[in-house]
């Protein structure tokens, strides 16, 4: 009984911290003590790559080109490096009636190497003081780059993440649980950024200093994850910018949702083993309890879910713990209804159930990938 109630509470309240206390916590600093970005006036603007590692893009390609030819930024100072990672489709086809213009410069070599070699070979092709980092398939508002640019006239801004707004696919009957769930996690990102920094970023639209960069080990799953927190390791901050925008359709199922969220979670296991930073609480105090909180506990989040609903079973004799059981019961029961009936995701009451089991059950399913090493390291598009 004692070690059912230990375990119980602690989990209960590492699931509490983890999904509403810290993202409490976090808002109330960013208000109690707000770290402002002393963004300069810039008298001239630096040089940007814009780098778009592709893998067999045929579908987006082409309007994506055509939206990063319309980014407002001098056409001297503004290159976009286009790297086709042995693309087997008709993409290099099309970049290649771009190649003449003088904004475009087009890698592309085979057999497929993986997301990582394509960055590097991106940046490796940059002579700009700073890189931009982008998707295929999002498209970015024409001042989004002096957006992110204006940021890192601060000089203890080391990287800066746009906001990307999802859009809902066409046809597609579902919420938009993943618009949802951006909203929730762009709000702890927004708090973590006044605060102190953002632990990562989004790696459809970011911007870091050049001179920051290293080169990514090949393998590597979640490349923007350890971009992102090599810049923190060498005393930079990463901060958001709102006005900084793109569109990306969203997933057209929370099936394809679960695949991402599979990957994300096995690299993010990997990224311990490369990133120094997270694993020395001495070096960076508060950018490693942030990662605890924000990552890592989300990521063992299925154990302690399955901790509370087992060691539950044992505290059934007490009126609390019976309510508490029927709640979880109630709960997952809704989950599953909304599972094999589609029409019950179109309400909240089921979708979100539904929508949060999906992912932690994605999540575990990422943690044994990692300790099996069954994950693919070449990166899966996401069907839109």
């Amino acid at each position: 009984m004692i070690i059912a109630l230990f375990i119980f509470w602690v989990s209960a309240i590492i699931l509490g911290y983890t999904y509403l206390g810290y993202p409490v916590l976090v808002a109330l600093l960013a208000r109690l003590k707000p770290r402002r970005v002393s963004a300069q006036q810039i008298s001239e603007l630096p040089r940007v790559s814009l780098i778009i590692a592709a893998h067999n893009e045929e579908r987006v390609i082409r309007e994506k080109i055509e939206n990063s030819l319309s980014i407002n930024y001098p056409d001297e100072l503004f290159s976009i490096v286009i790297v086709s990672d042995g693309s087997t489709d008709r993409t290099n086809e099309i970049v290649n009636e771009f190649a003449s213009h003088r904004r475009i410069n087009f890698i592309h070599y085979e057999p497929r190497r993986g997301k990582a070699h394509a960055l590097n070979q991106g940046v490796a092709n940059s002579q700009s003081e700073i890189i931009v980092f982008s998707d295929a398939n999002i498209w970015y508002d024409p001042d989004s780059i002096r957006m992110l640019v204006e940021k890192l006239s601060d000089p203890l801004v080391g990287c800066v993440c746009g906001k990307v707004l999802l859009e809902k696919p066409e046809g597609s009957s579902e919420p938009l649980g993943e618009g949802a769930y951006m909203k929730y996690e762009r709000s702890i990102q927004q708090n973590e950024s006044q605060f102190h920094t953002m632990i990562g970023t989004d790696g459809a639209m970011y911007a870091i200093r050049r001179l920051l960069f290293e080169p990514l080990p090949e393998g590597v799953i979640v490349d923007d994850f350890i971009i992102a927190m090599r810049v923190l390791d060498k005393d930079y901050r990463i901060v958001y910018e709102p006005k900084a925008i793109g569109y990306e359709e969203a997933a057209s199922s929370v099936g394809q949702e679960f695949k991402r969220k599979v990957r994300m979670i096995a690299g993010g296991f990997q990224s311990l083993g490369i990133l120094k930073i997270v694993l020395n609480p001495l070096s960076h105090p508060i950018v490693f309890i942030q990662f605890i909180s924000h990552k890592f506990l989300r990521w063992l989040g299925p154990i302690f879910i399955v901790s509370v609903s087992l060691s539950n079973l044992f505290l059934l004799s007490n009126l609390f713990y019976q309510m508490i059981f029927t709640l979880q019961l109630i709960f997952y029961a809704s989950a599953l209804a909304a599972t094999f009936v589609e029409r019950l995701r179109r309400k909240s009451l089921f979708y979100f159930p539904y929508y949060f089991c999906s992912l932690n059950i994605a999540a575990s399913i990422g943690m044994k990938r990692f300790i099996l090493s069954q994950q693919n390291v070449k990166w899966e598009k996401i069907s839109r």
